[in-house]
């Protein structure tokens, strides 16, 4: 019982508790673990929460303390996990099968749900010459010389048969050191711009429905794409062009060592929101990350990330923000406001 109670967590424990209802044995170390810490009824109502969030368990509390009902952030005592499990016995009684049986529904409805989000990759696939997957960095060297590097979940078309050579980022990021050739000018587009360079070193971003170019060295033109009179930007070492869907062009500054460091294994955010800092790190993260909290997305930072450990990063981006971070299992982060 003791080394139960010494390496089990709350989700563990809800886990456990959903897969035996009435399990009066269970329910009982449950209460010891309850008292070993102060901190643990929180961290159970936490785990609760979250379960309930994403739709798996819908428990109710009562508060150990008065033993009136309350909205599941007091602590829970015992009789809670005989009312949780007895709610969840009955729910089962009506046709909703829980723990290992939950498992392989919520397994199965998530497979659903993955064909339905891969379609349109799978489509993205047909369409495009080179691709990555989550966590998968790609080194692609083109005919003419030129380098192509793909940062996680990007998609490329590549076409060097005509007067021009073209690249155009269907998704994601990219970072290009084109081979000089004044022959042969290089266009480089995306969904709203476009840049157009003879030989020069940059990136090209999809952030956020904008289309971003970051030079690090030489010299890019960027331009809208669908405007008969679009505006024009000449872009130099450490120069960033972000291109909106209505042709707006905003302009901004930052050192040509800055432009890419994911080339390199790092994230740098610099008064970036939490929540964009962690969209960025989804990307190199194999599972579903959660921010929990009303203020907590828009809070700013600013540090430097290393992208070979994104749960490593996440913690230091929560201890950042005073927050509380989770791991519901291998593929589940939640980070929370403490």
């Amino acid at each position: 019982m003791e080394n139960r109670q010494r390496e089990w967590g709350a989700s563990e424990w809800l886990v456990a508790l959903l897969d035996g209802p009435g399990d009066q044995a269970l329910e009982a170390e449950f209460s010891d673990w309850l008292a070993m810490d102060e901190r643990h009824p929180s961290e159970w109502a936490d785990a609760v929460s979250t379960y309930r969030e994403m739709g798996m368990v819908s428990p109710r509390f009562v508060s150990p303390h008065s033993g009136t009902e309350d909205d599941g952030q007091a602590g829970v005592s015992g009789a809670d996990v005989v009312r949780m499990t007895s709610s969840v016995a009955s729910r089962s009684r009506q046709g909703f099968r829980l723990g290992r049986r939950a498992v392989v529904a919520v397994t199965a409805l998530a497979a659903c749900v993955v064909a339905l989000l891969m379609a349109p990759d799978l489509l993205l696939g047909l369409r495009a010459d080179f691709t990555t997957g989550t966590a998968e960095l790609r080194k692609i060297e083109l005919a003419d010389g030129s380098i192509v590097r793909l940062a996680p979940e990007s998609a490329i078309t590549v076409d060097l048969s005509g007067a021009e050579r073209r690249l155009e980022l269907l998704r994601g990021i990219a970072f290009l050191e084109v081979a000089p050739d004044t022959r042969h000018p290089f266009l480089a587009g995306m969904e709203i711009a476009e840049a157009r360079v003879v030989g020069t070193a940059f990136e090209l971003a999809e952030v956020r429905g904008k289309d971003v170019v970051t030079v690090r060295e030489g010299h890019v033109r960027v331009a809208p794409k669908a405007f008969s009179d679009p505006s024009l930007a000449d872009l130099h070492a450490g120069d960033r062009a972000t291109v909106s869907a209505d042709g707006s062009m905003a302009r901004s500054r930052l050192t040509p060592d800055q432009v890419a460091p994911w080339i390199d294994g790092y994230l740098v955010a610099q008064d970036r929101s939490v929540a964009d800092v962690v969209d960025d790190l989804r990307r190199y993260y194999g599972g579903l990350v959660l921010l929990r909290g009303a203020t907590l997305p828009a809070r700013h930072l600013t540090g430097i990330y290393s992208l070979s450990d994104p749960v490593a990063a996440l913690e230091l981006i929560a201890a950042s923000q005073d927050a509380v971070l989770t791991r519901l299992s291998p593929w589940i982060v939640v980070i929370s406001e403490s």
